[in-house]
């Protein structure tokens, strides 16, 4: 399935045995091709795509879109913590296919490798279109499936339009 918007512009960054750099924006090809120029251009190092595809360079106002993303943060010190963590995950798992009414093959969902999981779910999935505050709605619905689920693990904190992911 392809992700790209029209023309829509897409950021990346990178990390260097250096330092890190962002502020690389790409437009009119799809996400695979920009993530095999970036491997490519940059010997394989960590690579990170913005989440939101912007409608133009206006980044700060213009109209945005991207998948509904989540992250759950908790702690995985020890397996009983872990299992508490996937038990809120779950929770809120079951919840958004009941509330949006969405199979499992609509939500992705990931270890983040660090602390906790995220779930991603398709923009053509849910009907969505660009919108200019789009992000600042996925926060607002974070907030309602944290309060309406009892998890407080949901990271709200990640919603500013530029989010590296």
């Amino acid at each position: 399935m392809e992700n790209t918007i029209q023309n829509f512009i897409y950021e990346f960054g990178a990390k260097f045995s250096k330092g890190f750099q962002r502020n690389y924006y790409v437009n009119g090809v799809t996400v695979n091709q920009q993530l095999q120029e970036w491997i490519h251009k940059h010997n394989e190092t960590d690579i990170y795509k913005c989440s939101y595809a912007y409608e133009n360079n206006n980044i700060e106002h213009c109209k945005i879109i991207s998948n509904l993303y989540l992250d759950f943060d908790g702690n995985i010190d020890t397996e009983e913590d872990f299992n508490i963590l996937k038990r809120q995950v779950s929770l809120c798992y079951f919840m958004l296919k009941s509330y949006i009414k969405l199979k499992d093959e609509d939500i992705q969902l990931f270890f983040s490798g660090a602390k906790g999981f995220h779930i991603i779910i398709d923009y053509k999935i849910l009907g969505l279109e660009p919108k200019e505050n789009l992000n600042m709605d996925f926060k607002k619905f974070a907030l309602w499936l944290q309060e309406n689920t009892n998890c407080q693990i949901i990271d709200t904190g990640i919603y500013d339009r530029r989010r590296l992911l």
